[in-house]
């Protein structure tokens, strides 16, 4: 029998569904009109405040997740999918990681056979900038991040509409908004393939450790590409 999160084999013991996500869009609005107010007063080249300003919006993730949805509930952990999983998390997560990625790839390939210049994902970070962060930017890329956003999209707002909805939908709109909440139309693609790859992987083995770890492989790759 293939694992499912708790939540959706125990849908009344689910104090949030596809409502309080829609709700929590208002929440993530204001975030992301926050953190571009921020970084609008940024000057350029401070490449550690950028970061600090990613801590913000993912530190918001994290409250509107527990906010709108187990709240202060003792199983809050467990019903975000935080809890173990019998099937290899590393092994899990290569998976997604690879599918991601794979994926990926092949989409860039189309988007440069059709010449769609405007979905061309953007360029790797300035490398000299992120040398000079780099230990703040493994935290916020590789270890704070994905935590957070799949706390988020994956815990949280797949897992609230996972819980009404088959998991097609649930996993289409949860991997838009993540692809949205990047605002880079260059991004939309590649974070839309991501977060339909961790959402199956979610769902496989009923446990968000694999798909936050598949998430930070990616990062980890993606930065070290950056900074070779």
């Amino acid at each position: 029998m293939e694992p499912t999160p708790l939540i959706q084999s125990d849908q009344t013991s689910l104090p949030w569904g596809p409502r309080q996500v829609g709700l929590s869009l208002i929440g993530l609005v204001a975030i992301w009109v926050l953190t571009v107010a921020l970084a609008s007063v940024v000057p350029d080249g401070l490449s550690s405040m950028t970061l600090a300003l990613g801590l913000v919006l993912e530190v918001g993730l994290v409250v509107l997740a527990l906010g709108m949805g187990p709240g202060n509930n003792p199983r809050r952990l467990f019903l975000l999918g935080l809890g173990p999983t019998q099937r290899s998390i590393i092994g899990w997560a290569v998976v997604g990681a690879l599918l991601s990625m794979g994926l990926t790839i092949v989409y860039t390939i189309l988007i440069n056979v059709l010449g769609v210049d405007a979905l061309q994902p953007p360029p790797p970070p300035d490398r000299i900038a992120l040398e000079d962060v780099l230990p703040l930017a493994v935290v916020v890329i590789v270890l704070v991040g994905p935590f957070t956003e799949e706390l988020f999209y994956r815990g949280f707002a797949y897992t609230g509409l996972a819980s009404r909805w088959d998991f097609w939908p649930a996993a289409y709109v949860s991997a838009e908004m993540f692809a949205v909440s990047h605002l880079d139309i260059g991004l939309l693609g590649p974070t839309f393939i991501a977060g339909m790859a961790f959402a199956w992987i979610y769902k496989r083995t009923g446990s968000l450790w694999p798909a936050i770890l598949a998430h930070s492989m990616q990062n980890a790759l993606a930065l070290a590409v950056a900074v070779s």
